[in-house]
């Protein structure tokens, strides 16, 4: 029982630490009421609360699966995931098309020194092998 009580008590801790901004001292007295009781949803929603808020969507999105396979019908679970995806399906894109574009630069600096560049080459991919090879646009 006593036990019970503590993982409310970190729970608790938790939340005035979100209130406050600190959101790396709810996520750790969050990990000690999950690790005193597993099922504990609250402590769970809180710590997917503070993950989103530094920005660690990956981490924020497990914690609200795990959410849902406890209490599949916990309030709104369903539309938080997938707000939760689509952040991170977005935030994915952005990235892979930030070192796409840095690729791209590279390429063209060191092609630039033979008066060529990444655009005057072309990629196709062989529908039946799926393998790439690389062409001159002429």
């Amino acid at each position: 029982e006593g036990v019970r009580y503590l993982s409310i008590f970190y729970g608790n801790r938790a939340t005035a630490h979100y209130y406050l901004d600190n959101y790396s001292e709810a996520i750790d007295d969050c990990n000690e009421a999950i690790a005193i009781n597993k099922y504990y949803v609250k402590a769970l929603i809180r710590r997917s609360l503070a993950l989103e808020k530094l920005d660690r969507l990956e981490d924020a999105l497990a914690d609200l699966k795990s959410i849902r396979e406890i209490d599949p019908n916990y309030p709104n679970i369903i539309k938080n995931i997938n707000r939760l995806e689509k952040l991170s399906s977005e935030r994915m894109e952005k990235l892979k098309t930030e070192a796409f574009d840095k690729l791209k630069d590279l390429g063209n600096s060191i092609l630039g020194n033979f008066g060529m560049s990444v655009n005057d080459f072309k990629m196709s991919q062989d529908p039946k092998t799926g393998s790439w090879s690389i062409g001159m646009n002429r």
